[in-house]
């Protein structure tokens, strides 16, 4: 009985740690921001004193090398504006965040009620909490695509008919933190220039024009997958492809034996139709893309990080046949040779399989192609 009640106990305790692992991140605080900002004004003190410069938002900053103070006056003992620091260190700031973390780990030191990124291909929202008067906290993250640029996260304190607003702002690159700002006096407003700021994120927050590929497990590579943009690779049209990137720098006829090819080129994209005898259309057969101009399959860009490509499909081996039997679809597979890798994921289709074939250089990608086969 004592060993059936200790093994009990056990259990509860496993499933409290449990549910406090899974807990939502609390809201951002003015007194967090406060307290780190005081945290790296101590450290500045203990420092060979810095020159005052001015800043051009207003005030001065004094530089450290590893981060920076912003004041009010020059001098470290007037009002304390705001503090930052880039480049990779040790140092993190009050929700642990790092230079270097990834955007998912950015987003996991916050609240977030939008886990697909939904909204525009400039940005989305990503939480709102709180109504005014009142205080109100707002995150929202500024992109192009899958690519997120800026992340910022804004309380909305109000007092009486003014509303203080103070932010942390993330700068990232290769969806990676490389500069953190924290600013403890952004903007004094009226309750009305708030809301309306309030109200445009609020807005933002119900739109789904454009949705980020984020999953902790993702899947093998699927029919839903095969797009580039807007151009979905087995609806295509040349008359869709134009309508979208503008007439074609070069479109050329190609006769294959008993049928025809249409050759049409953009600026690093190329795509060949197939067409039958009689030059009727039968889909688009191979698309190539060389620039950054169209999103691959679950948003993926030329220049990305090899990592960061092959994490967003089914893996189960670092390299060789990362799932499947690496020959019948559905499959993806990775050969790594000096200087680059190719990877190859297939999928089965009502069409028929269609590859997909991701090429890098220098552990980032530098094309893709997806063909019938």
């Amino acid at each position: 009985m004592k060993k059936l009640f200790a093994l009990m106990i056990c259990l509860m305790l496993a499933c409290v740690c449990s549910c406090t692992a899974l807990a939502a991140p609390d809201m951002l605080t003015v007194d967090e921001l406060i307290s780190f900002c005081d945290y790296l004004l101590d450290e500045a003190l203990k420092e060979e004193p810095a020159a005052a410069e001015p800043y051009e938002e207003g005030g001065y900053v004094y530089d450290y090398g590893a981060f920076a103070i912003y004041t009010q006056e020059s001098s470290l003992y007037s009002q304390l504006q705001g503090v930052a620091f880039s480049g990779l260190g040790e140092l993190s700031d009050m929700r642990g965040v790092r230079n270097g973390d990834s955007l998912d780990a950015l987003l996991a030191a916050y609240p977030l009620d939008n886990g697909q990124l939904s909204g525009t291909y400039d940005e989305a929202t990503l939480y709102i909490s709180g109504v005014l008067p009142g205080v109100v906290n707002t995150g929202r993250v500024v992109r192009t695509g899958s690519r997120v640029l800026v992340a910022e996260h804004d309380i909305y304190a109000s007092e009486g008919e003014r509303v203080e607003k103070c932010c942390v702002i993330y700068t990232l690159e290769d969806n990676a933190v490389v500069a953190v700002q924290i600013l403890l006096d952004a903007q004094e407003m009226s309750l009305e220039e708030a809301q309306a700021e309030i109200d445009r994120v609020a807005a933002l927050q119900e739109k789904d024009e454009y949705s980020a590929y984020r999953s902790e497990t993702p899947e093998p590579l699927a029919r839903e997958d095969l797009s580039f943009g807007e151009v979905d690779f087995l609806t295509a049209t040349p008359d869709g492809m134009a309508a979208l990137l503008g007439a074609a720098e070069s479109d050329t006829w190609e006769n294959d034996g008993d049928a025809y090819l249409r050759v049409m080129q953009w600026n690093g994209i190329q795509a060949v139709f197939a067409y039958d005898s009689a030059r009727n259309l039968a889909g688009l057969d191979v698309l190539e893309v060389y620039s950054e101009e169209l999103e691959g399959p679950r948003g993926l860009r030329v220049d990305d990080l090899m990592e960061s490509v092959l994490g967003r499909f089914t893996r189960e081996a670092e390299t060789g046949v990362l799932y499947g039997d690496g020959v019948t679809a559905p499959y993806g597979r990775c050969d790594v040779y000096d200087g680059g890798a190719q990877a190859v994921y297939a999928a089965q289709t009502d069409e028929g399989t269609v590859l997909l074939t991701l090429g890098f250089v220098d552990g980032r990608l530098a094309e893709m192609t997806c063909a019938r086969q």
